[in-house]
């Protein structure tokens, strides 16, 4: 009778479903990489690796690029990678990468390449002689040969294969006869021999060696003729060859950087040589071969020896664990000779160097990060002669946060009354913080993104009926970043201006102060400090309120007390007509063009332009330039932008009276650097310069959108510019929900424009 099984079963699948819960959550790494590997062509080639835990996926890479499936001539099973048929487009670099839930890692480089041999060099027959009961050399030009070749010698028709005798073959490929007699004389033939190829090469033109009898004519160096730099690889074995004639090996002395070389040390003597089967780093330097006679005379010859050494990691990737948002650091020393290129990899990709993504030296640096930068990095390092990497997991909380940090906070700035001011904040914080401004009155607006009046009020120094109705602040938010602008700043506006970035951790602050210098007229006039604009204020502040603000139009102030208007029959000049298109051909550059608005009876001195790039959807906003173009041009040349990206532009014009409404318009450069575009920049000014005016009107259009009252429409002009709202998507219907506003056809025909630059 069979026991029941069936509580065994029950048991098995438990401790399965626990041990493969248990390995999905380990990183992949690897238990065996492919070898390089040498192949005649026309024959397989059989690469192979394994990783652990068993939920690790193994893949393919031939020279970066994968190999997603078996092919006609590759064939991937499991961990093993054939090559059916060697041929030249298979060669290369062969890497695998280790894949699960947890990240991927890439191995180090496999190298496939054929097996060849070279040819001699052809050369004419050489005569050597060589005295009796000394040394004779004959010297062989190995050719090229992959792997390296094994040489022979022909010597009188019959082969020699390896050093015997009195005939050394030297590690260099040349031969070495000791104690020479005449039965030496006769023919002498180098051979090369691949050993993967099986391919035999002999010399054309052999050597023809010749016996004298012994003479008193000195001792040479035979070889080398000339002092060697020798590169080595590590723990390899080096025989540094001195062949010399006329006296005895023992009159033949080696020193190395002016010392005995043998003594205390790894290196033996043979013959006139000097050997050892094991090389190391600390055996670098210079070594000489000295011969001497009785007579004094002295000849060496200096080897400068380089021993190579691999690429090692001495500080290698930790484990990190941080909250979303968060600034990482890795950190990789890597060391060798010669030194090794450091290489970042995140999940088996290459790390391309961006905004987050900062490579400082022996540091990659990952700001603010998300989700998707969790996952296994890789720091490697490869020198040609070794590969050592380190890897690091990057695991990410998902339900954490923390409180905002201001990464860009405003600047102190002092201006000239009339100027267009601009203070920028940018915070970064999880989630993305919302920033408002404060003026020594307090909040200055609720709202992200507003344009904000002064309240109509008569003057009786202005005509009857005539409104004080200019801007004073505009407020630009995006997430975490935001920018307060003053049209036309006064003494007034002079003060300390705070920036707070707030989300449900906390709030963080950061304050500056706008000092404004009266404009230089012929009656004199002092500069107004932001503390002295504080204590001259007579106005009750409101505190928290929109309103107490919006009081400060500015009005000039005469020394007397008295106050008179800028010009009594002349107002502020039209917003300019920006004649430009949203969108440029260009990737780097476009062209502001405009025509003048109406000057309201005074001359246009100047005109302001102010541009940055928009949020590129990492939460990062450019920086303004402002630009001052004289009033006479209408045309300015913007370089040095980035390619498919989203630009703002604002700008106003200027006269004595004052500075008018601005017109904004936005647009986009293209994807591709076309062939011309260097050249065609290069005929342009550099930034900040304008070019002199056209005289003949280029278009009719008017892509700007000029900046109007908005303190009835907020949640419209709102829409359109805050961040909350991708304008690819906007939905521009032919009429608003507001249908009595005199302004309609203006806000319809930017909710289009903005529209058609972002797409």
């Amino acid at each position: 009778m069979h026991p029941d099984l069936g509580p065994l079963w029950t048991l098995l699948y438990v401790l399965v479903i626990l041990c493969s819960s248990v390995s999905s959550d380990l990183a992949p790494y690897f238990i065996s990489e492919p070898l390089s590997a040498v192949q005649k062509l026309g024959r397989p080639v059989v690469l192979h690796c394994s990783a652990k835990p068993v939920t690790a996926r193994i893949s393919w890479l031939h020279n970066g690029k994968r190999l997603d499936r078996n092919t006609e001539q590759i064939k991937i099973h499991r961990g093993t990678l054939t090559i059916l048929s060697l041929n030249p487009s298979l060669s290369g670099c062969y890497q695998c990468v280790a894949n699960n839930s947890v990240g991927a890692v890439v191995s180090g480089p496999a190298t496939v390449s054929a097996a060849a041999l070279g040819d001699f060099d052809s050369s004419t027959m050489h005569v050597i002689t060589a005295e009796e009961k000394n040394t004779g050399f004959i010297g062989c030009r190995v050719p090229e040969s992959n792997p390296k070749a094994e040489v022979r010698y022909k010597i009188r028709g019959k082969w020699l294969k390896h050093s015997t005798g009195n005939y050394i073959i030297l590690p260099s490929g040349n031969l070495q006869v000791l104690n020479v007699s005449s039965k030496d004389k006769g023919s002498y033939k180098c051979a090369a021999y691949n050993p993967v190829t099986s391919e035999l090469k002999v010399e054309p033109t052999g050597r023809k060696l010749l016996v004298s009898r012994p003479s008193s004519n000195g001792f040479h160096i035979l070889h080398p003729a000339l002092s060697q730099a020798l590169a080595v690889l590590p723990h390899s074995p080096v025989t540094l060859e001195c062949v010399v004639s006329g006296v005895p090996a023992s009159q033949v002395y080696w020193l190395k950087d002016g010392q005995d070389a043998v003594a205390g040390s790894n290196w033996r003597r043979l013959y006139s040589h000097l050997a050892t089967a094991s090389i190391d780093p600390a055996d670098s330097g210079n070594y000489s071969c000295v011969v001497g006679n009785k007579s004094g005379d002295v000849k060496h010859v200096t080897y400068m020896v380089n021993v190579l050494e691999h690429a090692s990691i001495s500080k290698g990737l930790h484990d990190q664990k941080v909250s979303l948002g968060a600034t990482v650091h890795f950190t990789c020393d890597v060391h060798g000779n010669p030194a090794p290129n450091r290489t970042w990899f995140h999940n088996a990709q290459p790390i391309h160097p961006s905004s987050r993504h900062l490579t400082e030296g022996n540091v990659l640096k990952i700001t603010r990060v998300v989700m998707e930068d969790s996952g296994l990095y890789q720091c490697v390092a490869d020198n040609g002669i070794g590969f050592m990497q380190s890897t690091g997991r990057l695991q990410i909380e998902q339900d954490s946060g923390w409180k905002p940090v201001i990464v860009t906070a405003p600047a102190n700035i002092e201006v000239m009354d009339g100027d267009f001011v601009t203070l920028s904040c940018n915070a970064t914080g999880v989630p993305v913080p919302v920033i408002h401004w404060y003026g020594r009155h307090g909040l200055i607006t609720s709202h992200p993104s507003q344009v904000l009046r002064s309240k109509p009020r008569k003057s009786h120094l202005f005509r009857p009926g005539d409104l004080d109705l200019e801007p004073v602040y505009l407020i630009m938010s995006q997430a975490g970043s935001s920018s307060l602008s003053i049209q036309a700043v006064t003494l007034e506006h002079a003060g300390k201006y705070t920036c707070e970035a707030t989300n449900k951790h906390g709030s963080t602050q950061s304050e500056a102060f706008l000092t404004v210098v009266p404009f230089e007229t012929n009656t004199k006039a002092e500069s107004v400090t932001p503390s002295e604009a504080s204590q001259n204020d007579e106005r009750d502040p409101q505190d928290g309120s929109e309103s107490s603000l919006l009081n400060l139009f500015p009005v000039k102030v005469h020394p007397s007390g008295v106050e008179l208007p800028a010009e009594r029959n002349a107002s502020v000049p039209d917003a300019p007509n920006i004649l430009s298109p949203p969108q440029t051909h260009m990737p780097d550059t476009y062209n502001l063009v405009w025509r003048a608005g109406r000057d309201g009876g005074m001359p246009i001195n100047a005109y302001f332009v102010k541009y940055r790039k928009l949020d590129d959807g990492s939460g990062a906003v450019g920086s303004w330039h402002t630009v001052r173009v004289p009033g006479s041009e209408n045309e300015l040349h913007l370089t040095e932008l980035e390619p498919s990206s989203l630009y703002e532009v604002l700008m106003v014009a200027r006269s004595a009276v004052g500075e008018g409404q601005p017109a904004m318009l936005t647009f986009r450069t293209s994807k591709e650097k076309m062939a011309s575009s260097k050249n065609t920049q290069a005929s342009f000014p550099p930034v900040g310069v304008p070019k002199r005016p056209v005289t003949a009107e280029a278009s009719n259009s008017n892509f700007g959108v000029v900046l109007t009252d908005s303190s009835r429409h907020s949640g419209v002009y709102h829409e359109l510019i805050s961040n909350k709202t991708d304008p690819s998507t906007l939905n521009c219907p032919l009429q608003w929900h507001e249908p009595s506003l005199p302004e309609e056809p203006l806000f319809r025909a930017a909710c289009r424009l903005l529209k058609h630059a972002a797409t």
